[in-house]
C-alpha cells in the first residue's frame, strides 16, 4: 500500500522471515536496508520488512522481517513437471474497489492454467484473470506449494521488452527467452517468475 493506502502489489513469504514481491513493485528510492510497511487487509495486519535483495532485470525483491510469520513452503520438483498441473493464483483484490467494492482487498484465489515454461525454466506462462495491483501475487498449487509470483501480464510484458530493446538496445538471455514466447504466438496470458529463481 502507498501513503495513500492504495495498492501498490503483493507479496507472499516464501520462509518464515523473508517474503518475495515483484520488484517493479518498490520505488528507485527503496535502496537496500530501506524499511517498508506492508499490510495485511483482511488481518488487519501491518509489518515493518528491510529491503534484503533487489533483482531488476529478473524483477524481484526480497524482503527481511524481524519476526517469524506464516509462510507457504517452495516448490522443489523440476520446472518440468508443472506444465499441465493444477495451479492457483493467490492474490489480495487490490484495483478493484471502482468494480466490485464488496470484495476490495479480500484474499482470492483464481484458478491458473499452465500454458508454457521460458527456455531457461526461470518463467512460467500461464492462463488467468488479473488486474493491475496483482504483481507479486503467489503462484500455488493446489497442495500450498509456491510455484512463483505473478508478474506481469504478456501484453504489458510485450510493450517492456520494445522498451528494452530500444534504450539498451539488447536483451538479456532471460529476456530472449519470454520475448521469444510473447512475441512468438502467445497471445494473452500471464508471466510467472519460478520459486527456484528467488530461492537459489
Amino acid at each position: 500500500m502507498d501513503d495513500e493506502d492504495n495498492g501498490i502489489g503483493v507479496g507472499v513469504f516464501f520462509s518464515n522471515s523473508k517474503a518475495v514481491t515483484a520488484d517493479h513493485n518498490l520505488t528507485v528510492d527503496q535502496a537496500l536496508g530501506t524499511k517498508i510497511v506492508v499490510k495485511i487487509p483482511e488481518l488487519q495486519e501491518q509489518l515493518t520488512l528491510s529491503v534484503l535483495a533487489r533483482h531488476s532485470e529478473m524483477d524481484y525483491a526480497i524482503l527481511q522481517s524481524n519476526t517469524n510469520h506464516a509462510y507457504l513452503p517452495v516448490y522443489v520438483d523440476p520446472p518440468k513437471r508443472l506444465l499441465g498441473a493444477d495451479l492457483v493464483l493467490a492474490r489480495y483484490r487490490i484495483g478493484i474497489e471502482e468494480y466490485a467494492p464488496i470484495f476490495s482487498r479480500r484474499l482470492g484465489f483464481t484458478k491458473a492454467d499452465t500454458i508454457t515454461l521460458s527456455n531457461h525454466n526461470t518463467h512460467l506462462f500461464f492462463c488467468c484473470t488479473t488486474f493491475a495491483g496483482h504483481s507479486g501475487a503467489a503462484l500455488i498449487l493446489k497442495d500450498g506449494c509456491l510455484v512463483g509470483i505473478h508478474q506481469d501480464a504478456v501484453n504489458a510484458l510485450r510493450e517492456q521488452l520494445q522498451h528494452a530493446k530500444l534504450v539498451k538496445d539488447r536483451l538479456t538471455e532471460a529476456e530472449k527467452s519470454i520475448d521469444a514466447i510473447v512475441n512468438g504466438g502467445v497471445a494473452q496470458g500471464c508471466c510467472a517468475l519460478l520459486s527456484s529463481v528467488f530461492t537459489a
